[in-house]
């Protein structure tokens, strides 16, 4: 198995919001059964610790590390290179019932989003910036009949966005490829007391029509392939609908859609 780690991933947000050009950097762990041949057809020396190496658009260094073959992009990056068992870190993080797939899962994708959320949350920031600005533009070419629908599902995006951003404290997707197709499972580790826990955590009255956790609560005691609960006065989406119902009430709003869209 190859595994990618991407450790500047939050600072590489935070140059894109402020425009900059700040690439995320990657280290690869790439398993070889002879690490001097390996090297020697990327141009390095075989002979040394750590050697130049180059293929594609990729210069990078490379060292032996355990079977594998570590390469960064930067010297200092590989030589600073030291395993920490993070395998266990993660699972620790994530909770017993990941195992599974951190050891059975073809492909895997671990994010701390507690890392990377003030980032994250800057980039949204940004983006609503520039959304403010675009929809006060009197210039613009978005229809005034639509403009009041626009504005209530873009906040409502921004609510759901910051929710998940907020709410995710880790994140794990593993993937399986068989003969049947793609596989994707995705396991959360939740930011305690956040919003978006609150959602899955029962009440103390089952089937508390203000909980998610708690409608599900109220299910019959047997195996579901897929069962589903919304709360849609916690995430806006009522007051998105009435805004709706509200400009369709008269035929401007068809009109103006359609001349928009």
């Amino acid at each position: 198995a190859m595994l990618v780690v991407i450790t500047d991933l939050a600072e590489a947000i935070d140059s894109a919001v402020q425009d900059g050009d700040k690439e995320p950097s990657a280290m690869m762990l790439v398993p070889v059964s002879d690490y001097k041949a390996f090297v020697a057809q990327l141009g390095g020396d075989p002979m040394a610790d750590i050697t130049s190496v180059s293929y594609d658009s990729f210069d990078g260094f490379s060292k032996e590390q355990n079977g594998y073959a570590l390469m960064g992009e930067t010297l200092e990056s590989v030589q600073a290179y030291a395993a920490g068992k993070q395998g266990q870190a993660i699972t620790k993080a994530m909770g017993p019932l990941v195992t599974e797939y951190l050891n059975g899962g073809d492909a895997l994708i671990y994010v701390d989003m507690a890392s990377l959320a003030p980032s994250l949350n800057l980039a949204i920031d940004r983006a609503m910036e520039e959304l403010g600005r675009e929809m006060g533009d009197p210039n613009n070419d978005i229809p005034a009949a639509f403009k009041g629908t626009l504005d209530t599902i873009i906040r409502f995006y921004e609510a759901y966005g910051r929710t998940l951003v907020d709410g995710n404290d880790k994140v794990l997707l593993s993937a399986d490829f068989g003969d049947g197709g793609l596989g994707l499972t995705i396991s959360s580790m939740l930011t305690k007391d956040s919003e978006l826990a609150s959602y899955f955590t029962p009440t103390d009255k089952a089937g508390d029509s203000s909980n998610a956790a708690g409608l599900l609560a109220t299910l019959p005691d047997k195996s579901y392939i897929y069962a589903s609960s919304v709360d849609s006065t916690q995430l806006g989406i009522n007051a998105m609908i009435e805004k709706i119902d509200e400009v369709l009430g008269g035929d401007d709003f068809v009109a103006a859609a359609l001349d928009w869209a």
